[in-house]
């Protein structure tokens, strides 16, 4: 609830979910008052995600009644494509990511940034990725047009911890 608030208190209402997949982060964030597009490749998790509303109701009671309620979009896109340029606020890319080669990584954070209006945030959410593939993404995001906080400092770090030999 309260990145929710935050967002509408910036100003920042859409938000784009790719690669949602059967998560219910989409439905959530619409219930709190946000215009959504949840996108996936498989036309099975699409299809979830637009017959979900109820299923996510135990969710949305704990989150209470919403002073303005959002809007829900859920279509098939493969994200290595673009999609609606400058369209969305934030965007939130959940574990959708590190797993693709490097050349499609570097597609995919070209789509998510073309995406995203001037000065607007995009979190991409990793699963327990250091060492070199964790400097690897951070370079694939900065080259495809992202900022990257601290991301020299953080090499660094990742590069002496390395070299001590401590895991």
């Amino acid at each position: 609830p309260e990145f929710a608030a935050g967002s509408k208190e910036s100003g920042w209402r859409s938000v784009w979910v790719p690669g949602c997949g059967l998560s219910p982060l989409a439905r959530l964030l619409a219930h709190l008052g946000l215009e959504v597009v949840a996108t996936d490749v498989s036309p099975v998790a699409v299809e979830f995600q637009r017959d979900s509303a109820g299923r996510f109701a135990h969710l949305t009671a704990k989150l209470g009644d919403s002073d303005a309620a959002g809007t829900f979009t859920a279509e098939v896109h493969d994200f290595r494509r673009p999609f609606r340029p400058e369209a969305f606020d934030i965007i939130l890319n959940v574990k959708a990511f590190q797993g693709f080669p490097p050349a499609d990584m570097a597609a995919i954070a070209e789509v998510h940034a073309q995406a995203l209006r001037p000065g607007r945030d995009a979190y991409f959410d990793t699963m327990n990725v250091q060492g070199e593939l964790r400097d690897r993404i951070e370079q694939l995001l900065e080259a495809g047009g992202f900022v990257v906080p601290l991301h020299a400092l953080n090499r660094w770090y990742r590069q002496a911890l390395q070299a001590t030999g401590i895991p």
